[in-house]
């Protein structure tokens, strides 16, 4: 009962994170089959709706790139097509030679699964339309061009503000990351908390991470057409670098669900610990804060400041008296610390060095 809980709770994560960009697929859809319809006719409107609907997508990147490879690629279909239906070969036959050509003009061009599969679907269809109607090629090259301009004309409105969908992207990961370490601390102060569960959470974030690379791409778009260039940069080099070192954190905070597994498993409360980790889970919140905030250059020496504290705190303790269980725990625990000195742009080396560095008394 409790995974399948689980599990319903991340397919609704899932709906509300993509659900616009679902909304957005079926408005295209529906807007260019209407215009298609109306300049070419119902009966020829097939490439505009299918075209819009790849165009948005899920991601909320490159639609840009996106629209000009489906448009590309319905174009080398569509005459690929349109010459091989003209020889005399069987069907079958016929088919493979055009998904040959089709796929290996496009190749040649650009290496795009997408580029390459709508370029090969493209001449499939057109083959099999060709018999049946008697639209001229053009007619459908503009089906799918039309449908492409009018994904962009939907999409781009749509993503206006791509800081948005950075906070949103980082929240997504982080978020559940800082909810994991307060349980862990819960559970070393005592309380009842499924750790295994937390173990789980943290090894279940990689759609959250998925999501943040769209919200990462189409702000980088975003900047190439010019909105807020100077901002959206900033925010977007600070997201991507903490999604470059995400899986190294969330990798030290399953190590720490199993440290603190392994300690409770031995029937003793780590509340000497508690407090470190607690201060870790609110260490995460700040730096998702300071990733997400407008001005990162005065932020960032606090924080990181704050970060080597922490660390420092941790060091000092694992030169006392403790178990071995608990000196576990308290070293994976600084490692996350190192992690998300690396977050805020450390090299490895100097965020090793601020956290096992302690100050003369």
């Amino acid at each position: 009962m409790r995974r399948l809980k689980e599990g319903i709770r991340e397919a609704a994560g899932r709906l509300r994170r993509h659900g616009a960009s679902v909304l957005l697929a079926a408005l295209a859809a529906a807007v260019a089959f209407a215009l298609a319809g109306a300049l070419f006719g119902p009966e020829n409107a097939f490439f505009a709706p299918i075209a819009a609907v790849l165009s948005v997508g899920l991601g909320g990147g490159r639609r840009m790139l996106r629209t000009i490879e489906i448009s590309g690629g319905v174009l080398v279909g569509v005459l690929v097509g349109e010459l091989v239906s003209l020889l005399p070969l069987p069907t079958p036959v016929a088919l493979a030679i055009a998904v040959a050509l089709g796929m290996g003009t496009a190749v040649s061009v650009r290496a795009s699964p997408l580029l390459s599969n709508q370029a090969a679907v493209a001449a499939v269809v057109t083959m099999v339309l060709t018999p049946v109607t008697q639209a001229a090629p053009f007619l459908r090259l503009g089906d799918a061009v039309l449908g492409g301009m009018v994904a962009l004309a939907i999409a781009v409105p749509a993503t206006l503000r791509p800081e948005r969908a950075l906070r949103v992207g980082v929240r997504a990961v982080t978020d559940r990351e800082a909810a994991v370490v307060d349980r862990l601390a819960a559970a070393l102060r005592g309380e009842r908390v499924d750790v295994d569960a937390a173990v789980r959470d943290v090894t279940a974030a990689t759609t959250a991470a998925e999501s943040l690379d769209d919200a990462i791409r189409a702000a980088r778009e975003s900047v190439r057409l010019g909105r807020r260039a100077r901002e959206l940069r900033r925010g977007t080099a600070r997201a991507a670098r903490m999604r470059a070192e995400w899986q190294d954190l969330a990798a030290s905070i399953a190590a720490l669900a199993r440290a603190t597994r392994a300690l409770l498993r031995e029937h003793r409360e780590g509340r000497s610990a508690a407090a470190h980790v607690a201060q870790l889970a609110e260490a995460v919140r700040a730096v998702t804060g300071w990733a997400v905030g407008p001005e990162p250059i005065p932020e960032t020496d606090a924080l990181r400041h704050e970060l080597r504290e922490l660390a420092r705190s941790l060091t000092v303790d694992l030169g006392g008296q403790l178990a071995a269980r608990e000196r576990v725990l308290l070293s994976v625990a600084r490692t996350a610390v190192v992690d998300l000195l690396r977050m805020t742009g450390m090299s490895h080396r100097d965020a090793v060095e601020a956290a096992t560095s302690v100050p003369p008394a």
